[in-house]
């Protein structure tokens, strides 16, 4: 339990701090190996190196629109997280 609440946790502060969910969902998917270590049996470790490769794979056009800036950003709003569109605006650094 101590495991997932950890990965639960990164994910979560990871989505508030830089609002996209693919880049959370990364770099929780990173982190597991160090819980792993942490919390539980490093024998799970290689099985996790496997599906994070997968995971960067499946995320890779992800990866590219947050290079670009057009990836979609959650927007908090009133407690909610609201997916919101980010929109580049002349004010923005290119």
């Amino acid at each position: 339990i101590i495991l997932c609440l950890s990965v639960m946790i990164t994910w979560l502060v990871i989505a508030i701090i830089f609002r996209y969910v693919s880049l959370a969902s990364i770099i929780a998917a990173i982190s597991t190996p160090i819980y792993i270590l942490i919390f539980s049996n490093p024998l799970y470790i290689p099985p996790f190196i496997a599906l994070i490769i997968i995971l960067i794979y499946k995320h890779k056009n992800n990866i590219d629109k947050i290079r670009k800036g057009e990836e979609d950003i959650l927007k908090i709003n009133s407690s909610k997280l609201i997916k919101k569109p980010y929109k580049k605006n002349s004010k923005d650094k290119e």
